[in-house]
């Protein structure tokens, strides 16, 4: 969320001094209205957020299970022209696992184990399906919802913002006119953007069905909406 803040102040000035009251006096002679603007963008970009949870009596067990499935996916990906820059092995970590042992009340040491977490940033959103199923197949069994994204998302920004702005500004005409009056030059200006949320694509366990099913999966790869609203103050245009 970005705040941006413009202000325009019109000082008079008279005989080399300034008049403290022309501020309060140009803000009773205002209008405040606000404006909303949004544009809808089709996504061209997904992250997605795996992960391999492997338990073994034996540590290194644990561990290479995790390490042979992580190379396995990032090969996977690889086949599928994904950039190395584009994958990412962020967290690897390993604990013992315990269970509570009734007779002796005390917990008895069952295994170990040995997680990896992978993130990937898809920029052909065709190959999600592939990438998804491909993931399940060679063992990864932690696969979070992928978020869509837009790499135009700046300049649907800016003409959302743009939208608000001219919506204000009709707005503002609006009242004018209801009033017998008309507006003239902005005196401030306070703009915010709502960028989106990260939008889930799938559920995780709803990827991870799908991913196993025997048939082609199909991903709806739905919109995305920018909106910016702006709140303008008017001088009231003087007959």
């Amino acid at each position: 969320r970005y705040l941006v803040s413009l202000f325009v102040i019109n000082a008079l000035v008279l005989g080399g001094c300034s008049q403290p009251n022309a501020g309060m006096a140009e803000q009773e002679n205002s209008i405040t209205v606000s404006g909303e603007g949004k544009v809808t963008v089709a996504p061209d970009m997904a992250t997605l957020q795996l992960g391999i949870e492997a338990k073994n009596e034996k540590l290194q067990l644990a561990q290479g299970e995790a390490e042979t499935v992580t190379r396995q996916f990032i090969k996977l990906a690889k086949k599928l022209d994904i950039e190395d820059d584009d994958i990412q092995t962020i967290n690897a970590t390993a604990q013992p696992e315990y269970r509570w042992n009734q007779t002796t009340n005390q917990q008895d040491l069952v295994g170990y184990i040995a997680s990896r977490q992978i993130a990937v940033k898809l920029t052909e959103l065709d190959k999600l399906g592939a990438l998804l199923e491909g993931a399940v197949a060679v063992g990864i069994n932690q696969i979070s919802p992928p978020t869509l994204q837009s790499s135009n998302a700046r300049e649907a920004y800016r003409d959302a913002l743009k939208m608000a702005a001219k919506d204000a500004r009709a707005n503002a005409r609006t009242l004018a006119q209801a009033l017998d009056t008309n507006v003239d030059d902005v005196i401030s200006i306070n703009a915010t953007s709502y960028g989106p949320e990260p939008r889930p694509m799938l559920r995780a366990q709803a990827a991870m069905d799908m991913a196993e099913s025997s048939e082609t999966s199909s991903y709806m790869n739905g919109q995305i909406t920018y909106a910016a609203s702006v709140v303008v103050v008017f001088k009231i245009k003087e007959d």
